[in-house]
C-alpha cells in the first residue's frame, strides 16, 4: 500500500482559505501529496508537433474557445478584444492554414458568441470581487475572495461541457458568500456548452444550512490531510449522481457509473483516459487500478458527503 495507515493530524490546524479548499475539492489526492508529503509527480511536457494541422481535435478547439471567452469576459471592450484574440490565434500557428483555419475559427467564435449572448442577462452591472470571512467554530475561520460577481450573481462561462469542476466551484462560492453575508440572496450560474444550446447549473439562494454545508466541506479538507481521500472529482460526481437517481427509483448502478469515469477503456480509439491514468492516482493506487480500490477506501460515503446537498435539490440544471 502507498500508506500503512493515516498520518497524524497536522501540527497546526488553523484557518482555511477558500482557494485551498477549492484546490482540495478539485484534486484531493494531489492536495494530500503536495500539502502533507511535499511530493509532486514529474512534469511531462507535451510533445511539440512539427506537422501543419489540417483540423483540430476537441482539446485544441476547447483551448482556443477558452482563451477567447476568458479574454472577452475580462475586457471592457469585448468587440475589440475578440478581434485581437482571433488575430492572435491565426498568428499562433495552431490553426489549419488559409480557408480551413478561418472556417474552424469562425465555428469556435460562433459558439462563444452564443454563450456570451445567452448569459448576457446574468452579467448585468459591473463585475466585482467579494471578500468572505466565515466563522467555522473552535476559533477557526474560512477566508478568501469570490470573483466574477455581478450584483448578487456569481457567473462563470465555460467553452466546455458542464463538468463537475465548474459545478463544484460555483457551489463553493455560493456557500462561502451565503455563510459570510447571510442577509443577501446569492445565486451561482455555471454556464457551459451543450448540443441543445448553452446550459446552466443554478444554485441558490440558500438558507441557514449554508454554514453547515460549508463546514462539511472543510471537514473533508481536514480528513484529506491524514490520507489521500478516494474521491477523484469526476468519479465521485458520477457515483453520487447515479446514487441520487437510484434513490428516485431509476434503475442505475452507482458502481458502474463510477467505473466508467475512473477506469480507462482499453478499447477506446479516441484516446480518452479515465481518472485512473492521472499520474497522482497511478502513484497512490498503482497503474490500472480498479474502481473497487476506491470503493474499499470509502468512496460512497465521502462522495455522498460532498455531492448530496446539490443533488438533493440545491442545484437545478437546464438549458439557459
Amino acid at each position: 500500500p502507498f500508506l500503512d495507515g493515516e498520518l497524524p493530524p497536522p501540527a497546526v490546524t488553523g484557518d482555511v482559505t477558500l482557494a485551498d479548499l477549492r484546490d482540495f475539492l478539485h484534486r484531493p489526492a494531489r492536495a494530500f501529496l503536495r500539502g502533507r508529503l511535499d511530493v509532486s509527480t514529474p512534469f511531462q511536457p507535451d510533445q511539440v508537433a512539427d506537422a501543419i494541422p489540417v483540423t483540430l481535435d476537441g482539446l485544441e478547439a476547447w483551448q482556443i474557445g477558452d482563451r477567447l471567452l476568458r479574454e472577452v469576459l475580462a475586457s471592457d471592450d469585448p468587440g475589440a478584444t475578440g478581434q485581437a484574440v482571433m488575430l492572435a490565434e491565426q498568428l499562433r500557428g495552431s490553426l489549419p492554414p488559409f480557408a480551413l483555419g478561418l472556417s474552424v475559427l469562425q465555428d469556435i467564435v460562433e459558439k462563444c458568441q452564443a454563450l456570451l449572448q445567452q448569459s448576457a442577462s446574468l452579467r448585468t452591472g459591473p463585475i466585482r470581487t467579494i471578500d468572505v470571512d466565515v466563522d467555522l467554530g473552535g476559533g477557526r475561520r474560512l477566508t478568501g475572495t469570490v470573483p466574477r460577481v455581478h450584483g448578487n450573481q456569481v457567473v462563470s462561462v465555460s467553452y466546455s461541457r458542464l463538468k463537475p469542476k465548474q459545478r463544484l466551484t460555483s457551489w463553493l462560492d455560493i456557500l462561502a458568500l451565503s455563510a459570510s453575508c447571510p442577509d443577501e440572496n446569492w445565486t451561482g450560474h455555471a454556464v457551459a456548452r451543450s448540443k441543445a444550446g448553452p446550459q446552466r447549473a443554478l444554485v441558490g439562494p440558500l438558507d441557514h444550512r449554508a454554514t453547515e454545508w460549508l463546514a462539511s466541506l472543510v471537514d473533508l479538507h481536514d480528513r484529506g490531510q491524514a490520507r489521500p481521500l478516494p474521491i477523484p472529482l469526476d468519479t465521485a460526481a458520477a457515483w453520487a449522481d447515479a446514487r441520487a437517481k437510484q434513490l428516485r427509483g431509476m434503475d442505475i448502478d452507482p458502481v458502474e457509473a463510477a467505473r466508467r469515469a475512473w477506469e480507462t477503456d482499453p478499447f477506446n480509439d479516441w484516446g480518452i483516459k479515465g481518472e485512473d491514468d492521472d499520474p497522482v492516482h497511478r502513484l497512490i493506487h498503482g497503474p490500472s487500478a480498479r474502481v473497487e480500490v476506491l470503493l474499499d477506501a470509502g468512496l460512497p460515503d465521502l462522495a455522498w458527503q460532498l455531492w448530496e446537498p446539490l443533488l438533493a435539490g440545491a442545484e437545478k440544471v437546464g438549458v439557459l
